[in-house]
This record gives C-alpha cells, structure tokens and sequence, in this order.
C-alpha cells in the first residue's frame, strides 16, 4: 500500500497510539514518511537519537497529564523538549496539540505559542 502511495507522488502518514518504539524502524522500513504516535509515553532522547531525520514525527505533549493538568511552564517545557529532540531539518517534527474540552484557555496559549519558537 505505502509503495502505491508513493507511487502517486504522496507521503505516507500513519497513526498509532501507544508505546511504538519497537516497531519504528519497521515502520520506516516499510515506507511511513510522518508518525503520530504518543511521543511522550517513549523517551525523548532516545526517539530523536534513533530517528530523527529518518522519519517526521506528528506529536503534541501529553494530552492525559501536561496539557489537562500542568501549568503554562510545564506545556512550554515540553514543546520545548519535542523540539530539542525531533525537529530537523532532514526528517523534522509536525507539532500539534488538541484542544480538548480539559485544557485551560491558559495551556492551549501557551501551547500555541510554544510551538511558534524558533529552532535553534
């Protein structure tokens, strides 16, 4: 499916909730352009190290903790995080956050303006 995808002249863009770390080489392997999956849930570090540049990552901090539950610091700390660790120029990183009717008017400002930083 990924080859004829491809074939069209269009990236593949797969979804998967969870813990995916072992099976993200595969997904590159078989095709997968851009990733959703719960970064968040996987250490950061690790993911840019193995992966960055090899495939864009589509993530958001944690919409179960950070962005319900934590202060306008703690959601600039993750994008922040995110950006350390994914952004490249050779794979790069989609960033998003959802506004879910549990996210303070105060945390999706931050969230919005979190992810207008410059990479640096």
């Amino acid at each position: 499916m990924f080859d004829t995808v491809h074939a069209a002249g269009k990236l593949v863009f797969f979804h998967s909730d969870g813990y995916t770390l072992e099976i993200i080489d595969d997904l590159i392997e078989l095709g997968v352009d851009a990733l959703n999956t719960q970064v968040t849930c996987m250490d950061l570090s690790e993911l840019g190290r193995r992966f960055a540049g090899r495939v864009c990552f589509w993530g958001e901090p944690d919409r179960q903790q950070t962005l319900p539950f934590g202060t306008p610091d703690d959601v600039r700390h993750e994008v922040r995080s995110l950006v350390d660790h994914l952004a490249c120029p050779d794979g790069g990183l989609i960033g998003l956050g959802t506004a879910m009717p549990d996210l303070p008017f105060r945390n999706l400002e931050a969230l919005l303006t979190a992810w207008n930083m410059p990479i640096e």
